[in-house]
């Protein structure tokens, strides 16, 4: 249950952050994107694409993820990060590679709990006991984790 609370705190914040003009479908999309969260039509459906400067790379077990092109905001006491196109619970279909973090506190050191959502490949990973340590500046940290069943490690780094 408290694993469910964190994803959702973490789609919640990423649905309500500031939406930059509607992005164009297609190669100019891809290729031109301005920083910040776009909206966008993901298979006709309506998703949050987001971009930047961010990047992350996620170890997960024995797998190793990276991202590019993603988003850092503070807002209303959070930091977030988000890379890759938010899609919503009704998406139908495979829904895009996306990775972000919701953290309660706009502030450099370690916090606990924080709320961590991956999806690549069309598949979820469910993680909860989350540390990340953001620092000073908040341009930069490193988190760790553990996927809810398989209990494999999560751990990963990424910069703004």
């Amino acid at each position: 249950m408290r694993a469910l609370l964190l994803v959702a705190a973490l789609s919640f914040v990423a649905s309500a952050a500031p939406i930059a003009g509607e992005a164009r479908p297609g190669t100019a999309e891809r290729a031109a994107c301005s920083a910040g969260p776009h909206k966008v039509k993901v298979a006709g459906q309506e998703a949050i694409k987001f971009c930047g400067s961010a990047k992350a790379t996620i170890q997960v077990g024995s797998k190793t993820f990276h991202f590019t092109n993603g988003n850092c905001q503070i807002a209303s006491g959070y930091f977030t990060i988000n890379i890759g196109t938010a899609a919503g619970p009704t998406f139908k279909g495979t829904k895009p590679d996306y990775f972000g973090i919701t953290a309660q506190k706009a502030k450099a050191g370690t916090q606990a709990n924080v709320a961590i959502a991956l999806r690549s490949g069309g598949k979820d990973y469910l993680i909860v006991r989350s540390s990340l340590k953001l620092a000073g500046g908040l341009k930069k940290g490193t988190f760790t984790a553990q996927v809810v069943f398989t209990h494999a490690k999560v751990s990963g780094s990424f910069s703004c």
